[in-house]
């Protein structure tokens, strides 16, 4: 029986996975997926185990189980990242993502931390911190407003200010269920009651430590965008008619917007980006203090913030979005009818 493999293209970047991971990827990158590719720059590969530079081994439970990194052939064409057989697939699609992002930096693409949606070949992206509510404006855009969501937590944005479908799952958790309880149909009758119990040990965890082993263990459904947003599987890549900068304003009780200077909008991004990227960013501190700098992420910052501003200067308009602290989907349809105002 042969080895489990997949192979996708994401921006121009070909991709093979081998192993059990495979599965996992492929439910991730579900539209990515493409028959072969003839030299991947990016392989995942199974292995029983991983020898190699204590410096170049991630790993998600210390000292169990590890995924190997060749962080110096980051300045190559290709790169083989290697995984453990029992190590977590999510795991590894999350050292993966970031490995991704550097060899779309390369082509003028960039992952930008934010949502992104569309309508009669309009694009709109919306960044933010996490936790900000892009998630729940997602959901409102595709179910109340007839977006098509082309991505929720990631988008992938070039530079000549176009938008790519980069159609990775929605986490969908217990307090979006609250705001949309139409979902709760695709969750099933346990997952609020699941949710409840989690909520309750959480708020009442007496140690800090606890409640950060229990913040990832918080119940989601992993959902597929077409199944709220049936039109985003035949959108392509769409211009960026406007683009947001999500922001929760202390003392807000309604959403705002103001213009807001592209500069500062793109080093937004880069903050943004090496926060959700910490583990990532963190591990090579140790490679470059114990083997030398990597250009490739040592130039990171400034390509994402040159490929960022370019592709905003192709936007019709840039604007700041300032939010209560507290997001809704009261909040959600107020944003939704001052992007339409915007767009008419």
């Amino acid at each position: 029986m042969g080895r489990i493999k997949s192979t996708f293209r994401v921006g121009g970047v070909d991709i093979e996975v081998e192993g059990q991971a495979s599965a996992y990827f492929r439910s991730e990158l579900a539209g990515c997926e493409t028959s072969a590719v003839s030299a991947p720059s990016i392989r995942v590969v199974e292995a029983k185990r991983v020898e190699a530079p204590f410096f170049e081994l991630f790993s998600m439970r210390e000292g169990r189980r590890y995924v190997h990194v060749p962080l110096g052939d980051l300045d190559s064409s290709e790169i083989t990242i290697t995984y453990e057989r029992g190590v977590s697939p999510a795991f590894v699609f999350y050292v993966f993502e970031p490995i991704l992002h550097l060899f779309l930096l390369r082509k003028g693409l960039a992952l930008v931390h934010g949502a992104a949606f569309a309508r009669n070949g309009r694009g709109i992206l919306l960044s933010s911190w996490g936790g900000t509510g892009k998630t729940t404006t997602v959901l409102w855009m595709a179910m109340r407003g007839g977006y098509a969501v082309l991505s929720d937590d990631w988008s992938l944005v070039s530079r000549e200010g176009v938008l790519l479908r980069y159609p990775k799952r929605i986490r969908v958790y217990g307090y979006n269920l609250k705001e949309y309880p139409e979902l709760s149909k695709i969750s099933g009758p346990l997952f609020m009651h699941r949710y409840r119990v989690y909520r309750w040990l959480y708020e009442n965890m007496p140690l800090r430590w606890g409640r950060i082993v229990l913040s990832k263990f918080e119940p989601r459904i992993p959902l597929r965008p077409e199944k709220i947003s049936p039109t985003a599987a035949g959108v392509g890549a769409v211009p960026v008619e406007l683009a947001l900068l999500m922001k929760k304003k202390p003392g807000a009780t309604d959403v705002s917007v103001e213009d807001i200077r592209l500069e500062d909008y793109a080093c937004a991004v880069v903050y943004t980006v090496r926060f959700e990227r910490d583990y990532f960013f963190r591990k090579y501190y140790e490679y470059a203090y114990h083997a030398g700098p990597v250009r490739a992420v040592e130039e990171h910052d400034n390509r994402l913030y040159n490929i960022v501003v370019d592709a905003l200067r192709k936007v019709s308009r840039a604007l700041l979005v300032h939010v209560p602290s507290r997001f809704t989907r009261k909040e959600a349809a107020r944003l939704e009818s001052i992007i339409q105002s915007l767009l008419s």
